[in-house]
């Protein structure tokens, strides 16, 4: 779970001590120290502007490259990727839709992208066409 503005840790806390792995980003360095500093097990802080994420790009880029690759499996193990994917994409939700379509695609379908922007703040777009 990515916790945007997560200040104190009051809401990464909750859910790491529920159970969920928590990650929470603040550009204050004081909230990131006073979250760190209690933490439960499962919940991790880092200082970083939400404008600009730097795992967004990467797991976007790693997850393209495994369906040019036609390494359908990388994707649908996603998770392996640690914790790029944890932060980008903690469950499976967001791709069940490609892997439906990657599971239908032939050897003889090309595949090609559009709308390769991100959903503020971190959420890839990237939507494919397979014909």
């Amino acid at each position: 779970m990515l916790d945007v503005g997560c200040g104190p840790g009051r809401h990464s806390h909750e859910l790491a001590r529920r159970g969920f792995i928590a990650h929470g980003v603040d550009i204050s360095r004081r909230f990131v120290d006073l979250a760190t500093a209690d933490a439960p097990p499962g919940a991790t802080f880092e200082r970083l502007d939400a404008r600009h994420l730097p795992f967004r790009e990467e797991f976007d880029a790693a997850i393209w490259k495994h369906i040019q690759d036609g390494n359908h499996q990388a994707v649908v193990d996603f998770q392996k990727m640690g914790s790029v994917a944890a932060q980008a994409h903690p469950t499976y939700d967001h791709f069940l839709p490609l892997l439906y379509c990657l599971g239908l695609r032939t050897d003889k379908d090309g595949i090609r992208t559009f709308n390769d922007n991100f959903q503020w703040p971190a959420v890839s777009m990237r939507s494919l066409v397979i014909a």
